[in-house]
């Protein structure tokens, strides 16, 4: 359970680097959960598909966890990478080559900061 104690603690520690001991107890125990009268119906539409019954489509697309990539979209990663870099931007340039950035190609997080009171 937390407290107003134990978040008084959290507060206290430093906050780098981050680790399950001076972040939110209620980080550490939340949990997620694909859920939703949506979700349940399309299990069963799925199951009832496995079971041989026919219905006016071939396949059932989980579209509710986060996958775009399922329906064909391509993946944002150029996005998520210069958003990556905006929240941690002392990442080196090793991991910025395992990402796959080109030296000669810019760092756009910099475009994002500057305009930032403090950036």
């Amino acid at each position: 359970m937390v407290t107003a104690e134990t978040v008084e603690q959290v507060a206290a520690k430093p906050a780098w680097p981050i680790s399950v001991d001076n972040i939110s107890p209620n980080l550490v125990v939340a949990e997620y959960a694909v859920r939703g009268e949506i979700v349940k119906m399309a299990a069963d539409i799925k199951k009832q598909m496995e079971q041989g019954q026919e219905f006016p489509f071939k396949k059932v697309v989980m579209c509710n966890i986060g996958n775009p990539q399922a329906l064909g979209q391509k993946p944002i990663t150029f996005f998520r990478q210069v958003l990556a870099l905006c929240e941690y931007p002392q990442v080196g340039p090793q991991a910025r080559m395992h990402w796959g950035y080109s030296k000669s190609r810019p760092d756009h997080s910099g475009a994002l900061w500057k305009p930032l009171r403090g950036g």
